[in-house]
C-alpha cells in the first residue's frame, strides 16, 4: 500500500497516538545517557530547536539547514555510520495528507513489517537505527507495549561519489524490552523467532549531514530525519529506559 511504502521506505513508521510526536520529535523517549553524544555549539542548537514544543516544523527545518555541510560523499561513508543512532526528530507525517491518513489507518505490525507479522496495532515509542561492521543495517522500533520490532538487512554505497545507502531488510523478529514476568509477545502469543522478509523491495537514505555524533538525513519518502549516535548498551532492549507518556 502507498502507506505502508512511505512508512519503511522513510525508515520510521507514522504514530498516531496524540501527544508522542509533537513537531516531529518523539518525546516518549526521554532517557539520555550520561555517556551520550558529545555536540558542536550548532549542533546542540539543532538538539536544543527540535526538542523544543515550540518549535515549528519550518523552525526546526532552518535550524536543521544551518549545519555546516560535511563531507559525506565518501567511499568510507558506511565506515563513519557503523555504530548505533537514535532518531532525535522527523518531519514525517506532517502534510495535511499524512495527518489525514493517520487519523484513519493505525500502524500495525503487518503493515512495518512487510506482511510478514500479524496485524496487531502498535503505538510508537521510539526508533533507532543500527549498522553493523559488516554493512547490516538494524533499523528498530519500539513500542509502547515494552516491546520492540526489528527489521534487518543488507546496506550497501554502490558508487564512490555517492551519499545514497541503499537497504533491502530481509528478516524481521520482535524483541522483548523489560525483564517481566509475563511480555507483551507472550500475551499476544506472537513469534519471537527471527523471520525471513518475502515481499521486502529495496530502499535507500541519503546523508544530508554527518559528524561524530549527529547525522541528518533524507529517506526515500522525501521526509527528513535527525539522529544522534547512541550507547549500545542504553539499547532499550537491554535497560528500562522508555518511558510512557
Amino acid at each position: 500500500t502507498i502507506l505502508s511504502r512511505q512508512v519503511v521506505h522513510a525508515f520510521i513508521p507514522f504514530n498516531v497516538r496524540s501527544g508522542i510526536i509533537r513537531n516531529g520529535f518523539i518525546h516518549a523517549v526521554t532517557h539520555m545517557s550520561a555517556t551520550g553524544p558529545q555536540l558542536s555549539t550548532k549542533e546542540s542548537i539543532v538538539l536544543s530547536t527540535i526538542r523544543s514544543q515550540d518549535s515549528s516544523v519550518q523552525e526546526c527545518l532552518s535550524a536543521i539547514d544551518s549545519l555546516d555541510p560535511h563531507n559525506t560523499m565518501s567511499s568510507h561513508l558506511l565506515e563513519e555510520l557503523r555504530g548505533t543512532w537514535k532518531v532525535e526528530w522527523t518531519d514525517l507525517g506532517k502534510s495535511r495528507f499524512a495527518q489525514t491518513i493517520t487519523r484513519i489507518i493505525k500502524p500495525n505490525l503487518k503493515m512495518l513489517s512487510f506482511g510478514t507479522l500479524p496485524s496487531v496495532k502498535v503505538d510508537l515509542a521510539g526508533s533507532y537505527q543500527i549498522i553493523h561492521d559488516d554493512n547490516t543495517y538494524d533499523l528498530i522500533q519500539v513500542f509502547h507495549d515494552d516491546f520492540a520490532m526489528r527489521l534487518r538487512g543488507p546496506s550497501n554505497l554502490p558508487e564512490e561519489s555517492s551519499s545514497r545507502i541503499y537497504v533491502q531488510f530481509k528478516s524481521v523478529q520482535l524483541l522483548d524490552l523489560l525483564n517481566i514476568e509475563k511480555s507483551a509477545i507472550e500475551s499476544m502469543k506472537l513469534d519471537t523467532n527471527e523471520l525471513a522478509i518475502s515481499k521486502s523491495r529495496s530502499t535507500h537514505i541519503d546523508i544530508l549531514y554527518l559528524s561524530e555524533n549527529m547525522r541528518v538525513h533524507k529517506g526515500a519518502s522525501g521526509s527528513t530525519y535527525v539522529l544522534t549516535r547512541y550507547p549500545t548498551v542504553d539499547l532499550p532492549w537491554q535497560n528500562d529506559i522508555i518511558v510512557s507518556p
